[in-house]
């Protein structure tokens, strides 16, 4: 018990010493400094998971139809002839205009081996025209790779088949003439 009353007298002591100079050291309260500059931002925490996305919204109502736009122009005529030539075959080779647009007349001109069209008001010159000549089937002879030709001579057209390649013959064609813009 010795030991304890020495102890609890040096903590009294030290209470009321340290409660005295507390009290004397402290003295008025002073006014408030001014206040410090702010600090650099601190780092982002990490962002948060995203929710599901919710369901899409019912279509809606489709909108009445618009105005019709104007009338555009109308596209160039460019046919200026056209038509399906027959052949009526040995010995006198007569052709016959089967269909025609703009033809006035067609013979076979046995010199030169061709057909020469006459075209209804127009002087025909192969530069002058984009000209467009199919053979026509033979039913006789079957597919035959028939080759077709054709150019211009005194204001006509003329046309020539070629079967392989032998002289040209009398045969079935179409053509067409288109004027270029």
């Amino acid at each position: 018990m010795r030991f304890f009353r020495p102890l609890a007298i040096g903590v009294v002591l030290l209470v009321l010493v340290g409660s005295i100079l507390g009290t004397s050291c402290a003295g008025a309260k002073g006014e408030q400094g001014p206040k410090g500059d702010t600090g650099e931002q601190g780092i982002q925490g990490v962002p948060g998971i995203q929710g599901a996305t919710g369901p899409a919204g019912t279509q809606g109502v489709q909108g009445q139809e618009g105005a019709a736009g104007p009338q555009g122009e109308s596209g160039p005529n460019m046919i200026v002839a056209m038509g399906y030539i027959a052949n009526s075959g040995a010995p006198t080779y007569d052709v016959t205009i089967i269909q025609e647009y703009n033809v006035t007349s067609c013979s076979w001109n046995a010199a030169n081996q061709w057909c020469e069209i006459t075209l209804t008001g127009i002087s025909y010159s192969r530069s002058d025209y984009v000209t467009l000549v199919t053979p026509s089937y033979d039913p006789l002879i079957g597919l035959s790779g028939d080759v077709a030709i054709y150019g211009s001579t005194g204001g006509k057209l003329f046309v020539q088949i070629f079967r392989g390649v032998s002289s040209s013959y009398p045969s079935d064609f179409s053509f067409m003439v288109l004027e270029t813009p």
